[in-house]
């Protein structure tokens, strides 16, 4: 049956007594010689099934009676020369029941069916009702929209519903997503009033000029959802007309920000410069701002960030774009205010590791305010207050924020300093609390609680042990040969350590023994003394070389420093395997004398 010739059909119904009579068709119920009680009748809708409907076809109708059993009959239509289908048939039903009408037929191998609402006749009804039933394959049947109307910006969709499923339809319309879109959501949701069978209009005007869409429609019942297939469709590209767009500006800082502008209609036009002006004032252009970037040729979306501005200003900003003829088109004004800057803060954590010419600084840029810290350290002087334009020198340790140390070189010995963090950024300079110290001198305390005897001029020096700790002892073994023969600064660990190593593993059981080297000898060793000697927790302490010992005389002793006394101390210079080098105290002067003589024993450490 042609949806244009058979698009409705009618079905009429009509109960005598208990009898229910049907008749399919819609011109000849005046061929029914029976006058009826009460009648049903029954418009079916045929066409929108796009189904062939023969001039013969059987079709089973079913009474389903609530609360009760189900009475049905197969009834036959034939097609008569007005090409209306007709039947008739009689189902006996109860009176005064509510029941339901179910119509089933198979065509062009497909299952139709039709199911009416609850319906109740009593025995004195004699009006005819009229029950709207439509043919169905029980799935929702769509067709693939047609996109219609298409600009730069909008298309028009319509699509037709052929089938509702059998149930009836709650929603309706269209699904538009950008094709490859990243963003989320992703896709337009384009509802449509109504909900009958038929075709069906839905539009949009939120569209990118140039891109590729993806369109779809969709049907949703009480029972089901359903979608047609996919259309694919592309917006027009121009308009004939430029029009570029400035988005708002975004990373606003107190001297920059970054704007984009895109194009959302190049009007067919070659463009050979394009980029962003600013100003102060409203509508800047190219030879009027106080601002201006270079992007280049081309109408791609581009991006700047503007800079050198000024805190808590007011800014106007436009895109431009300059074609091969000289002209140039411009965005829409944005605006934005810059903000104002907020400073870093910083902290003098602590110092440490003071020396004769160093010191260890710990600090702390706790929070980087709203500019990028662009140098941190430490600033020092002899006077109060230094900063980093006034100062005797600082230390830079980069950029960044957080937890740093740093250790400041070329100190004077024995010196008070000031000294303070710093951390710098386009916002300004912080500055940490100060504090003040002094560095090590010769004569003064070393960092284990001796007396510094030698500066090395760098960073360190050599401290010796008080007179609380100092013994007499023989020097060693008179008749072992060591090699630990070097006389300068700086040798008496090595000189130390081959005298402990020597004693402990060249000779047997030395300690409980010690007459294997000579019958004078009691077994005390300075150099190990010397190595086992703890104070203050410090453990690094040795028999000092003959130099060192030297500059004790020179720069303690003979001024008046240390508490030493004018006998003789042990070096731990060896002279040959019975004798060993020490230095007389008294006149400074170095002697040779026998490794068991005993003499007095100061340690000493570097630091």
């Amino acid at each position: 049956m042609s949806k244009s010739i058979f698009k409705y059909t009618r079905l009429s119904v009509i109960i005598v007594s208990m009898l229910l009579l049907i008749t399919f068709g819609c011109e000849k119920e005046e061929a029914l010689i029976i006058t009826p009680i009460s009648s049903i009748q029954i418009n079916i809708n045929t066409g929108l099934t796009k189904i062939h409907y023969p001039d013969e076809f059987k079709a089973r109708l079913d009474i389903e009676i609530v609360d009760g059993n189900i009475v049905s009959d197969s009834i036959r239509f034939i097609r008569n020369t007005n090409a209306i289908h007709q039947s008739s048939g009689n189902i006996e039903v109860p009176i005064n029941k509510r029941f339901v009408m179910k119509l089933y037929t198979n065509l062009d191998d497909t299952d139709l069916f039709s199911v009416s609402d609850t319906i109740e006749i009593s025995n004195d009804d004699d009006e005819i009702r009229i029950v709207k039933m439509f043919f169905s394959s029980g799935e929702i049947i769509v067709t693939k929209p047609e996109v219609t109307s298409l600009t730069t910006t909008s298309a028009v969709f319509t699509s037709e519903i052929t089938d509702n499923g059998g149930s009836e339809i709650t929603s309706r319309g269209f699904i538009v997503e950008e094709d490859g879109a990243t963003t989320s959501p992703d896709y337009d949701i384009i509802e449509v009033s109504g909900n009958s069978i038929g075709e069906f209009t839905g539009s949009t005007n939120s569209l990118t000029l140039g891109t590729t869409y993806t369109v779809y429609a969709f049907v949703e019942t009480a029972d089901a959802n359903g979608e047609s297939g996919i259309k694919t469709f592309t917006t027009l590209s121009t308009t004939g007309v430029v029009n570029i767009v400035t988005s708002a500006a975004t990373a606003i800082t107190p001297t920059s920000a970054e704007v984009s502008a895109s194009f959302a209609d190049d009007g067919a036009e070659t463009f050979v410069e394009k980029g962003f002006v600013w100003a102060t004032f409203s509508n800047p252009y190219l030879t009027n701002n106080e601002g201006i970037t270079f992007e280049g040729a081309g109408s791609f979306t581009f991006t700047s960030t503007i800079s050198e501005l000024f805190e808590s200003t007011t800014y106007y900003v436009r895109a431009y774009a300059t074609n091969d003829a000289e002209e140039t088109f411009y965005s829409n004004e944005i605006t934005f205010s810059t903000v104002a800057f907020i400073t870093q803060s910083v902290e003098t954590v602590t110092f440490s590791d003071v020396f004769l010419h160093t010191a260890v600084f710990e600090g702390n840029v706790s929070d980087e305010g709203n500019m990028p810290v662009v140098s941190k350290g430490v600033v020092y002087n002899t006077v109060t207050g230094p900063t980093i334009e006034v100062n005797l020198g600082m230390s830079d340790v980069g950029a960044g924020g957080g937890i740093f140390e740093t250790q400041i070189n070329g100190l004077e010995s024995g010196t008070m300093y000031y000294a303070r963090t710093y951390a710098q950024s386009e916002a300004g300079v912080s500055y940490g609390s100060e504090i003040s110290f002094t560095t090590l001198q010769l004569g003064g305390n070393g960092p284990a609680g001796g007396i510094i005897f030698y500066d090395d001029g760098v960073s360190g020096g050599l401290e010796v042990s008080i007179v609380d700790y100092e013994v007499n002892m023989q020097w060693g073994c008179g008749t072992l040969l060591i090699n630990s023969n070097a006389t300068v600064v700086g040798s008496g660990v090595a000189n130390t350590q081959a005298i402990v190593d020597a004693h402990n593993n060249d000779l047997v059981d030395y300690a409980a023994n010690p007459t294997q080297c000579d019958a004078s000898n009691d077994g005390t060793v300075a150099a190990i003394y010397c190595d086992e000697f703890i104070l203050n927790d410090y453990d690094d302490w040795f028999l000092p070389s003959l130099e060192e010992l030297m500059l004790i005389y020179s720069n303690l002793h003979s001024v008046g420093l240390g508490d030493f006394t004018d006998d003789i101390y042990w070096t731990s210079t060896e002279e040959s395997d019975q004798n060993a080098k020490s230095v007389d105290l008294w006149k400074g002067m170095e002697i040779v004398s026998l490794k068991t003589t005993s003499y007095r024993v100061r340690p000493v450490r570097k630091f």
